[in-house]
């Protein structure tokens, strides 16, 4: 299961790596662009919607009431955009973290160190695809990534340093390894440098000024190129964060009033909305009161 860069992202809370899966530069073409068309997943299970709508009107209250609250960061009584983006963001978080531990409890089940030997993994991966990962370079890079993940370099991925192998865009010392593989396939002149034309090949926009636009964000010295530094930004801002398409989705289903922020009372008379927003299952999780 590998989830694409829109809202289907902040609903489901995983990575583009879970399932210990294969990274590499091309994926990040094909994330962006699936199941665009597809929004099947914004719609909350019959069962979740039925648990709040049995709720009582004083159980619903102070369910929304610890919701708001969780959002509301700086406790203004209103939330902002940001806040939702970063609400958004710690489920995205927190799910990820709870994938990753048990994918690892399954792989180090047979062993009695309670940890995962690298080369168990490495093992597992020339075994599942045989053609595919007789590839030297790109065994070479997935060596790479578990090496980076095995910080203190004893050959063996413990429990706390699993989650930065399953999902490296959250933990900034697996930011190079990052670097080297997600520019491998769009760094045509391999000059370690991506330059607009380059970065027009990924068509994350719609329109050609729309893709010079996001390059111009990201390339913060203004010398016409993306570093690995910068591109390496992208990634983990751009598609492992929540996108500003995700909050506005989220943000305007909610914003009846147009004020750019919501209030207590707006969640309160567009529950139903909110319900199929991308955070339901975080305001269902209120009702254990």
């Amino acid at each position: 299961m590998r989830a694409s860069v829109v809202v289907i992202v902040c609903v489901l809370g995983v990575s583009l790596c879970n399932e210990h899966p294969d990274f590499d530069g091309s994926q990040i073409h094909s994330k962006i662009h699936a199941d665009d068309e597809d929004d099947s997943h914004l719609q909350l299970p019959e069962e979740e919607q039925h648990k709040w709508h049995s709720l009582s009107s004083e159980e619903r209250a102070q369910a929304m009431d610890k919701f708001f609250k969780s959002i509301d960061a700086n406790d203004d009584g209103a939330i902002s955009r940001e806040e939702v983006k970063q609400a958004i963001e710690a489920k995205m978080l927190r799910e990820e973290r709870e994938y990753a531990l048990q994918d690892f409890n399954d792989e180090v089940a047979d062993e009695e160190s309670g940890q995962l030997p690298l080369e168990k993994v490495m093992q597992g991966m020339m075994e599942a695809d045989e053609e595919e990962h007789q590839n030297e370079q790109h065994l070479a890079s997935e060596r790479r990534r578990l090496e980076a993940a095995d910080l203190d370099q004893d050959g063996f991925l413990s429990v706390h340093e699993y989650p930065a192998y399953y999902s490296p865009f959250h933990h900034p010392h697996m930011h190079a390894y990052l670097a080297d593989v997600s520019m491998a396939d769009f760094d045509s002149d391999h000059n370690g440098i991506l330059t607009k034309v380059e970065f027009q090949v990924l068509g994350i926009k719609e329109t050609p000024h729309e893709n010079n636009e996001l390059f111009e964000k990201f390339d913060t010295d203004n010398d016409g190129a993306l570093t690995k530094e910068e591109f390496v930004k992208f990634i983990v801002q751009e598609m492992e964060g929540a996108s500003d398409e995700e909050v506005s989705e989220i943000f305007n289903a909610v914003d009846t009033n147009k004020d750019a922020s919501l209030s207590r009372e707006e969640m309160d008379q567009n529950v139903d909305r909110f319900l199929k927003s991308g955070l339901e299952d975080s305001l269902i999780q209120h009702t254990e009161l």
